[in-house]
């Protein structure tokens, strides 16, 4: 090989976004020996009063910051209204476009280990609510109306009461029958099926 010529080096092999954090501390708690290291805090923080002052905040807006949501943050849109989930759609579409959102495979598993319980739980205030609106009777015995003035008009309005409720049990009894039909469809998963495709999803080796 010719003396003056200089090979040029490897470029560098791409950095995961997640290889930080986390990542970090459970690469550096093992020594070359693979043994847990006892000492990894005193590495991570040398100058402990440093612990005490406050750190800088982040703004998730910035091009430089990447998102990575858990487990908690996929269930909590069940909580949620629909304008809500609306505007975390506009968000989450936002972060996926610039490349900056980003789940951990493990957090999709349990999302979907935990999602059926908390549909089960909704269903389940539906019913309650059903249940006590059934049973709730708004007519006041004739006796206490003897002399009342406005007798004809608290009788219409418990009429119309007694409609209404009617109408509105007709509406949640549908809606839990229409939410125990989901599978796997309901508005939240659709928006993450929407959302988090194969490059999104960050596994257990992405960090060596």
């Amino acid at each position: 090989m010719d003396e003056n010529v200089v090979e040029a080096p490897s470029p560098p092999e791409p950095r995961n976004p997640l290889e930080n954090g986390k990542d970090r501390k459970k690469a550096l708690a093992k020594s070359p020996s693979g043994e847990i290291d006892h000492f990894l805090l005193g590495r991570l923080y040398p100058e402990p009063h440093n612990v005490f002052k406050s750190t800088a905040a982040v703004d998730p807006s910035a091009a430089d910051v990447i998102v990575a949501l858990d487990t908690n943050a996929l269930l909590l849109p069940y909580q949620l209204g629909k304008s809500d989930l609306a505007g975390l759609a506009t968000v989450y579409a936002k972060l996926a476009g610039e490349s900056r959102l980003f789940l951990p495979e493990q957090v999709a598993r349990e999302f979907i280990k935990n999602r059926d319980r908390k549909l089960a739980d909704m269903v389940q205030a539906l019913e309650d609510r059903t249940s006590r609106l059934s049973g709730w009777d708004v007519n006041v015995s004739p006796l206490l109306l003897e002399g009342f003035a406005d007798r004809e008009a608290l009788t219409k309005a418990a009429s119309d009461h007694e409609e209404a409720t009617k109408a509105y049990l007709s509406q949640l009894r549908a809606l839990a029958k229409q939410m125990k039909a989901w599978r796997g469809d309901d508005p939240v998963s659709a928006l993450y099926a929407a959302t988090f495709g194969k490059e999104q999803l960050i596994g257990a080796g992405g960090a060596e």
